[in-house]
């Protein structure tokens, strides 16, 4: 059985153990990069986009077995990617209008 683990934000990190996902370890722009390197062996890591930016250079030097997802979070930093999926999944094209304050 593949391991999931996921590295991020308290809010996430508790919806995640909600569903079964108890590997969660929060953290923050300035322990990311120990959080990671204590936990880059495990079989999925999901991380915040926002996080991800500043692991990806380790990112790139784990053997291609590992998978890291970037999960679009909070910040909206991964949105265009996310709709993407969403395109893809449904077969159209989509467009969200933004709120106005």
């Amino acid at each position: 059985m593949v391991k999931i683990c996921f590295i991020g934000d308290a809010l996430t990190a508790s919806g995640l153990n909600l569903v079964g996902i108890r590997d969660t370890h929060i953290a923050t722009e300035k322990n990311i990069g120990e959080i990671f390197e204590k936990e880059k062996n495990k079989g999925i890591i999901v991380i915040p986009n926002t996080l991800y930016q500043l692991v990806k250079e380790k990112v790139k030097k784990l053997p291609p077995t590992s998978i890291v997802v970037a999960l679009p979070d909070e910040n909206g930093v991964g949105e265009h990617k996310a709709m993407k999926m969403i395109e893809e999944a449904i077969g159209r094209s989509i467009t969200f209008k933004k709120k106005s304050d």
